[in-house]
């Protein structure tokens, strides 16, 4: 196990963090962040299929105890917002975990929306995630409108940047 905890962190801390959120803009932030994954049924998902509506993204590791901690919070906006046509995603950080680990933590916290294996970390990158137990709210246009790090968010903080974006 502790082999995992490594090869995680080594994974999530020798990349550089060119992509972290700044205040500066960037052609990235023009154009949105480019991301995608597969979720544990085989469906694609990407920027071009979230675009045009807020979207979550929940990053763990099914052995990260502030996730399972969290996971009832990001189930609760799920519940919230579904109908107003926000997606909710959630990625394991852990490279080591399979899409049989996912499966069962859906089972286990409820959560019925897609989760995927970030196989090369990629999509934490792209989004400055550095750790398990983050969550990232995107605008519709793929931008990153609000960033919490390690079990920093609440269903009410997630809920506010919503509503902001779903009135705006």
């Amino acid at each position: 196990m502790q082999a995992r905890y490594v090869a995680l962190a080594l994974a999530l801390f020798t990349v550089p963090l060119a992509g972290c959120v700044s205040d500066e803009p960037t052609p990235e932030d023009e154009a949105g962040l480019a991301w995608s994954f597969t979720d544990t049924e085989g469906v694609d998902h990407s920027h071009e299929t979230a675009a045009g509506s807020p979207t979550v993204v929940f990053f763990i590791a099914t052995w990260c105890p502030s996730c399972q901690e969290k996971a009832s919070e990001v189930r609760a906006v799920h519940e919230a917002y579904q109908a107003e046509g926000v997606d909710v995603f959630t990625l394991t950080v852990d490279t080591e975990e399979r899409h049989e680990d996912l499966e069962a933590w859906k089972q286990e916290h409820e959560q019925p929306w897609p989760h995927g294996v970030d196989e090369d970390v990629q999509t934490a990158r792209t989004m400055g995630v550095t750790q398990t137990s983050n969550v990232v709210v995107l605008d519709g246009d793929n931008r990153i409108e609000h960033h919490w790090g390690y079990g920093q968010y609440s269903e009410e903080a997630i809920s506010n940047v919503l509503e902001g974006l779903l009135a705006g």
